[in-house]
């Protein structure tokens, strides 16, 4: 008997169409729904299906939200992490 090993991710692929600016939008409305108070500090970018979320947060619940929410957006193949953390800064 075969035996599959690894991993695999119920995540739908993104379709190679997915328009940035509407992945865009869909990705800060989703991130004023999960992490309100962060998501005015949270800059985000798209690009061929690659969202990449910068800026300065308060605490790695806010970033494991601001992720999470990026990450269940059609249209998104992966999301680059390049928040910081600085609770003292606010």
């Amino acid at each position: 008997m075969d035996r599959l090993y690894g991993k695999t991710s119920r995540r739908p692929i993104a379709p190679r169409s997915a328009d940035a600016r509407e992945v865009k939008r869909a990705i800060e409305h989703a991130l004023a729904e999960r992490a309100e108070r962060e998501a005015q500090r949270i800059n985000v970018k798209v690009d061929h299906g690659v969202a990449v979320l910068t800026g300065c947060i308060h605490s790695w619940s806010d970033r494991t939200a601001a992720i999470g929410a990026a990450r269940q957006i059609p249209g998104v193949s992966r999301v680059r992490d390049e928040l910081q953390i600085d609770p003292l800064d606010f």
